[in-house]
C-alpha cells in the first residue's frame, strides 16, 4: 500500500482595472488547474524463506542485510547518523546469533532503514487458537517491559490480535502502535507462524513509521514438502 498526500488548490481573484475607465469591468476569476495525483505502482518481489524452503512476496523496495554491510556503516560511524550506527549495530548482533534452530534473515526498506523486517526460526513448539490470547499477553508484557527500559516515557497500544490458519499453518498476528517523546511514532507488527505439516516455527516482525503489513502475502506463504 502507498500513502498518498491530499493537495488543497486555492484559486484566486485578478482584477483587471483600466485608468479611466468608463464602466467597470468584470471580475475575472483564474483558476489553478487541478492537478491528479498519479498512483505509484507498486512492485513486488519474491525474498526467499530458507526455514521453509519458500518466499515471501513483498514491494520490491526492501533489500536483504548481511554482516558485511551493517559492519561497513558501523566502521563508517564518521558519516553516519547515531541513530545508524545504533540500529547496525544492533541488526548486526541479531545476525551473529544465528545459530543451530534460530536462524534470522532481515530485510531493510532501500530508502527507509527504520522500516524493516525480522524473520526468526525457532525450535518447533506445537500452538492452537486457544493459545494464542496467552501469547498475546505474554508479547503485550514482553514488549511493555522492554520499551519501559529504554525509555519510561513510551507508551504502547494494541491495535491487533489474532489468529488465522491455512491448510500448512497456524498464525498468530499482533500489532501495536509505540510512541515516544523525541521520537517518530511506529508499528510494530508480528506473525509468529506454526508450519506443523513440516514442524517449522518461526516469526515476521515488521517495524513501520505507518501502520501497514502484509498479511495477504503472509497467509499465502507455502512450505515446499
Amino acid at each position: 500500500m502507498q500513502q498518498f498526500l491530499v493537495i488543497f488548490l486555492s484559486s484566486f481573484l485578478l482584477t483587471a482595472c483600466q485608468e479611466e475607465p468608463t464602466k467597470k469591468p468584470p471580475t475575472a476569476k483564474a483558476v489553478t488547474p487541478v492537478k491528479k495525483e498519479v498512483k505509484p505502482v507498486t512492485t513486488y518481489a519474491k525474498y526467499p524463506i530458507h526455514f521453509i524452503k519458500s518466499s515471501l512476496e513483498l514491494p520490491d523496495v526492501f533489500r536483504p542485510v548481511n554482516t558485511e554491510s551493517l559492519r561497513k556503516i558501523i566502521n563508517d560511524a564518521h558519516n553516519q547518523t547515531p541513530r545508524r550506527v545504533q540500529d547496525a549495530q544492533h541488526k548486526l548482533k541479531v545476525l551473529d546469533k544465528g545459530e543451530g534452530d534460530k536462524q534470522s534473515i532481515i530485510l531493510e526498506d532501500s530508502s527507509n532503514f527504520e522500516n524493516d523486517i525480522f524473520i526468526d526460526s525457532y525450535p518447533f513448539i506445537d500452538f492452537h487458537k486457544h493459545d494464542a490470547n496467552y501469547y498475546m499477553a505474554y508479547l503485550d508484557k514482553d514488549i511493555s517491559k522492554g520499551l519501559a527500559m529504554q525509555n519510561p516515557k513510551t507508551s504502547m497500544r494494541r491495535l491487533e490480535g489474532k489468529f488465522f490458519s491455512n491448510k500448512q499453518a497456524r498464525i498468530i498476528q499482533i500489532k501495536y502502535k509505540i510512541e515516544a517523546p523525541n521520537f517518530p511514532n511506529y508499528y510494530l507488527t508480528q506473525y509468529l507462524l506454526n508450519f506443523f505439516i513440516i514442524q517449522k516455527v518461526f516469526s515476521i516482525t515488521l517495524r513501520s513509521t505507518d501502520s501497514n503489513d502484509f498479511e495477504e502475502s503472509i497467509k499465502q506463504l507455502e512450505a515446499k514438502l
